[in-house]
Order: structure tokens, then sequence, then C-alpha cells
């Protein structure tokens, strides 16, 4: 998984590995409409 407080490994580049978009990351569902 992503781990944003790694100070050598920028979520950018940890994304780029996984092969996920960035805004894949950021997202957070609503939840119930």
């Amino acid at each position: 998984m992503i781990e944003p407080s790694l100070p050598d490994l920028s979520v950018g580049k940890q994304c780029a590995l996984l092969s996920i978009s960035r805004s894949s990351f950021h997202y957070e569902p609503n939840g119930d409409p």
C-alpha cells in the first residue's frame, strides 16, 4: 500500500511503481448517497 510518510519515496513515485494514478490514491468514497 502507499505510505505517505516515507521521506525517500514520494507518493507520486510509489503510485508510479504500483501503476496507479495519484488521483486513485487520494480518492475517498462519500459513503451512502
